[in-house]
């Protein structure tokens, strides 16, 4: 009985282990900058990138193993840049250095066109007097994670760790009061620091998973 009692005590915490090394690691990314270009162009890009430790691991565990190449295909993943109107000089590359693997994305807009919902043209940062309005798209086919499996609970707390971060151009926003987001009925507060040159906007990736549609992002100058 007492053997039996070590290896319980083995496995749990083993298991604990490996959470906490997984939540600690900095393994997801999601990070987004939007700077001042020339002729008062915007420039914004975006980078997802996932540890592929991180997925080996979360998939040994859960027996439900991703694939990555689906995960981001430039056609087909998480980023659409056909999807933002007027938006010009678009570079598409997967990542891929052995240790991560992702995709980048960036692009420069001039004048937002009219009548243009937000939500309908993610990553872009939208103004109306002093708020910024950026439109965030759902993380997966359904928005949300479904509930009950194994995989579904360990990937929901996974991203409950994993942060969205935007670094914002002070030469573009040089006041940033507070930050929020907007996921269905649901609202939740986003954090503002300022840094050397400009502002770094973050929240928990759980709170852009609480809605289908995606979130919203608003920021108060």
């Amino acid at each position: 009985m007492k053997n039996n009692n070590r290896r319980i005590i083995r496995r749990i915490a083993l298991g604990m282990a490996i959470v906490i090394t997984l939540l600690g690691s900095g393994c997801l990314s999601v990070f987004q900058e939007i700077s001042a270009k020339a002729g008062g162009k915007i420039e914004t890009q975006v980078r997802f990138s996932i540890s592929k430790t991180m997925i080996t691991s979360l998939g040994e565990m859960t027996g439900d193993q991703e694939d990555t190449d689906e995960m981001f295909d430039p056609e087909n993943g998480p980023i659409n840049p056909d999807s933002i109107p007027g938006l010009e000089n678009v570079v598409v590359d997967k990542l891929d250095n052995g240790v991560d693997v992702g995709i980048h994305f960036s692009g420069t807009l001039g004048k937002i066109p009219a009548g243009i919902n937000p939500a309908e043209a993610p990553f872009v940062p939208f103004e109306e007097g002093n708020t910024i309005t950026i439109g965030l798209p759902p993380l997966d086919e359904a928005g949300e994670m479904s509930s009950g499996s194994d995989s579904d609970e360990m990937a929901a707390l996974f991203f409950a760790s994993t942060r969205y971060q935007l670094l914002m151009d002070k030469n573009l926003y040089p006041a940033i009061s507070s930050a929020k987001v907007m996921a269905g009925s649901d609202e939740y507060p986003a954090s503002v620091t300022e840094v050397e040159h400009g502002w770094l906007v973050e929240f928990p990736i759980s709170y852009w998973m609480q809605s289908v549609k995606g979130c919203l992002l608003v920021i108060e100058r």
